[in-house]
């Protein structure tokens, strides 16, 4: 038995982004141990069903019966149909078939999963899902398969941990802050260090008091270029029409709310970039991911933008010192795959199981 990971990559190689990092990161992990990668590009193609057929046959040529394919999924990284039709080639194969869940994409807008993707989701053998409200929903919504849970994203890195100096400087690493609404209300005493493309588009936070913008950062260039302060992860409803680019760089314009309420069921990759850096975090309360950060003292937890300044004013550089201790723990998981394996081994053992042996 051997296990196969699609690893997406762009058509144009721009793979700076946090999307196509953790695609990838996955992938090398899985290799790591073992596993064999099948490349995909992005087929957003009008090619039919049937007309896809022929290409599935070569991408998945490796794969033997009883073999394992692990599927990365986000409709961003590939039509529907593709989707498909890759399913039904593996299956045909022969090979148990897991899906490994980067969005979905209706719960990104507040919406249930469409009769038709819960059908699709129950073809497949297991589901690695990112947390425990996503599994329940997916769940709630009348997915079967067999769903494990994710936690937190790996970030693989060969950075080594550089302790983090003492700071209440606030960093915040996005692919678009026009998305992050507190960034363009920012009245906070400490400073607000904002990563982001240069668009050739003003951003409306750049004349606000202690907002800094310090231009695009590489996700793979994080670990090296942020030690010290804090990193925040912080996700507001917005209401109002939000724009946003994918990762084909055409420009996409989702309507209604967007943000916090995924954030409640979402692992944000983000958290691991920070970790990956070394650094605590600042979160909101109802982030997925709160409780662990609260119970491993990973950080800092917050109701609202409006606490932040409280909160810090009362953190000591003891204080600070305990939190990258801790910090430093996951900062060794999460920069070699830990994660990531782990939830290969719950899916692997989950299907051990249900009565299947490999």
């Amino acid at each position: 038995m051997k296990i196969h990971i699609t690893r997406p990559y762009k058509n144009n190689n721009n793979n700076l982004g946090g999307l196509w990092k953790a695609t990838q990161d996955i992938s090398e992990a899985i290799t790591q141990i073992g596993g064999h990668e099948i490349g995909l590009y992005q087929y957003q193609s009008d090619e039919t069903f049937e007309q896809l057929q022929p290409r599935m046959d070569g991408i998945i040529a490796g794969i033997e019966r009883g073999d394992v394919l692990i599927i990365q999924y986000a409709e961003w990284l590939n039509s529907r149909t593709f989707h498909e039709a890759l399913l039904t080639k593996a299956k045909a194969y022969g090979a148990t078939v897991i899906m490994w869940i980067h969005d979905v994409d209706c719960y990104l807008t507040g919406q249930e999963l469409a009769t038709t993707r819960v059908d699709y989701f129950n073809r497949f053998d297991a589901i690695v899902a990112h947390t425990e409200p996503m599994k329940k929903m997916l769940i709630r919504d009348g997915v079967t398969t067999k769903i494990v849970t994710l936690g937190i994203f790996d970030y693989l890195t060969e950075a080594k941990y550089v302790e983090p100096t003492f700071s209440k400087e606030i960093t915040l690493v996005t692919g678009s802050p026009n998305k992050s609404g507190f960034v363009n209300k920012w009245n906070s005493k400490y400073q607000l260090n904002v990563y982001a493309p240069n668009r050739a588009v003003p951003y409306e936070f750049e004349n606000r008091k202690n907002v800094v913008y310090k231009g695009q950062v590489a996700s793979n260039l994080i670990p090296f270029e942020i030690h010290s302060g804090f990193g925040i992860v912080w996700f507001e409803n917005e209401e109002q029409t939000i724009k946003a680019w994918l990762p084909n760089g055409k420009p996409a314009v989702i309507l209604g709310d967007l943000g916090e309420d995924y954030s409640k069921i979402n692992a944000a990759h983000k958290i691991s970039s920070y970790f990956a850096a070394g650094i605590p975090l600042i979160v909101k309360s109802n982030l997925a991911q709160a409780e662990m950060i609260k119970k491993n003292d990973l950080g800092l937890i917050v109701d609202s933008i409006e606490d932040i300044d409280d909160v810090l004013s009362k953190v000591t550089a003891e204080d600070y010192s305990r939190m990258t201790s801790s910090v430093h723990s996951i900062h060794d998981l999460v920069t070699n795959g830990f994660f990531t394996i782990r939830a290969v081994d719950r899916a692997l053992q989950a299907l051990m199981v249900e009565g299947g042996e490999f």
